[in-house]
């Protein structure tokens, strides 16, 4: 996984695609209703306008249901199940992927303990 982030990163740095953000994964929202919370479909990078010549794909607009998790990115679990137990207790029904992205990284805190991490899945 470390190598695909590597590779993702290298490429938006190499092709000007950086916009200042963090880099986020994209799970697919089926996997993780299997109980496979650690598959990752895509890594993302935010940009301001569409890159020409590169492959891109929008997040769609509209409601998502959310949570934000303090600590360790790679320790999840529990926010995602609260996350898709609220989506069931609310009859919602969840989008294609879930959105998992920086809000606080390893470069703007001093801590593990202190990172935050916002998942979001459109309902």
């Amino acid at each position: 996984m470390f190598s695909a982030i590597y590779q993702h990163i290298a490429y938006c740095n190499h092709n000007l695609l950086n916009a200042g953000h963090p880099y986020g994964a994209m799970l697919s929202t089926e996997e993780l209703l299997q109980g496979h919370q650690d598959v990752y479909a895509h890594f993302f990078t935010k940009v301001i306008q569409p890159p020409n010549g590169h492959p891109w794909m929008p997040k769609p607009a509209g409601m998502y249901a959310v949570i934000y998790l303090k600590g360790n990115y790679y320790e999840a679990d529990h926010a995602f199940q609260t996350l898709l137990d609220y989506i069931r207790e609310n009859n919602l029904t969840p989008g294609t992927y879930c959105y998992k992205e920086a809000v606080l990284d390893e470069m703007a805190v001093a801590h593990e303990n202190q990172l935050v991490t916002r998942i979001s899945i459109p309902v």
